[in-house]
């Protein structure tokens, strides 16, 4: 498995814990300094980003933004009607995509949920095909600390991407209040657990193209 770049600081390698620890010391909101983005020569692509206005979407978990509760052993999940994701949001989601891929023509909300994990709650790897042409974005409400996790990748986001030769681009995503990710719908991607309750907004956009052209960051390859 091959390790591409890690959230947070640019063109870092992860080799071991111990620089696990020592990156998630350094990511942290304050240290962000732009977008980072993570692609591979099969058409698939990540875009690491911050939205600035997260606190307007944390009435996700309060009615009647959403239509229904599900209680799980680990999570809570809230699903949201899709009408009610803002333009505000869908522009913002576009416009990231434009920056980083050519001839993206317009996205639109297609489904919509909210989770509030439990302590120990997590995600197993899967990925978002039930339509052919999804963007999926993750929006992340809490920082998790040191003492919450046993693991330095304890919370943590991760994301498998393919490559032509057979291995897989692996990367991992710390969460914070406004952290967002914005992903080609056919990623792999999991959460781990951890000792922390937290939250995370989640919308899959339909989209539409001229000629689907992501670029290909060859140094995370």
């Amino acid at each position: 498995m091959k390790v591409g770049k890690i959230t947070g600081v640019k063109n870092v390698s992860i080799k071991n814990h111990v620089e696990w620890a020592e990156f998630l010391n350094k990511s942290k909101a304050e240290d962000f300094t732009g977008d980072n983005y993570y692609g591979t020569n099969t058409n698939q692509f990540i875009i690491e980003t911050e939205y600035p206005n997260w606190e307007e979407c944390l009435n996700v978990f309060t009615e009647p933004n959403y239509s229904e509760k599900t209680e799980y052993p680990d999570r809570t999940q809230f699903s949201i009607n899709p009408e009610l994701v803002s333009e505000k949001i869908t522009s913002w989601v576009l416009n990231k995509i434009k920056e980083h891929i050519k001839h993206f023509d317009n996205i639109y909300p297609f489904e919509s949920w909210a989770i509030n994990y439990k302590d120990a709650g997590y995600q197993a790897v899967h990925n978002h095909t039930k339509q052919p042409s999804l963007i999926s974005m993750i929006m992340f409400f809490d920082t998790i600390t040191d003492e919450q996790r046993i693991q330095p990748t304890d919370g943590c986001t991760y994301t498998l991407m393919p490559h032509t030769d057979g291995n897989q681009m692996c990367s991992h995503f710390n969460p914070y209040p406004g952290k967002v990710i914005i992903f080609d719908g056919k990623v792999y991607h999991g959460t781990y657990p951890c000792k922390a309750p937290r939250r995370c907004f989640v919308v899959n956009f339909k989209f539409e193209y001229i000629t689907m052209e992501p670029k290909i960051d060859y140094k995370t390859l």
